[in-house]
């Protein structure tokens, strides 16, 4: 699909608490729900801060050579642009999922160097974020910058 998603999907990581036998190599960008734990990649549907809730689409989030492996796997045309050489979306599932979200979890926007709340800035709809979860609540966003 244009715009940098390919077709409908999952997010980044492997929840920290699942175990992974020596040698193997660290998690990819294989998770299609989110878990308990761990660190993931999702679109913004809906953030309320006054719920202290976030609704997401979690993505699978590729960058340089995974994400040309990524477009190729997908069928996507190479337009020799940023799209599957600089970074590429995968979206498998348009499902939405609900997340609670600490009134303090720590939120820093599109090239800020300052910080703040989930109350204070939460993401706008649309926005590419990685999430900190830990004991299934988001603790961390991280806005993505996308050329």
């Amino acid at each position: 699909m244009a715009g940098g998603h390919g077709p409908p999907a999952p997010a980044v990581g492997t929840p920290t608490g699942t175990a992974r036998p020596p040698g193997t190599a660290p998690p990819t960008p294989e998770a299609e729900t989110i878990g308990t734990a761990g660190t993931y990649y999702a679109l913004v549907d809906r953030a309320d801060p006054r719920h202290g809730t976030l609704t997401v689409d979690v993505v699978q989030f590729f960058t340089g050579a995974p994400a040309a492996r990524a477009c190729a796997q997908d069928g996507v045309p190479d337009q020799h642009g940023l799209l599957c050489h600089a970074y590429y979306l995968r979206d498998r599932s348009l499902r939405l999922t609900t997340l609670s979200v600490r009134p303090d979890a720590v939120t820093a926007g599109c090239g800020s160097s300052r910080s703040s709340t989930f109350r204070r800035a939460p993401p706008a709809r649309h926005d590419l974020v990685r999430l900190g979860v830990a004991r299934g609540v988001v603790t961390r966003l991280d806005e993505i910058c996308l050329p």
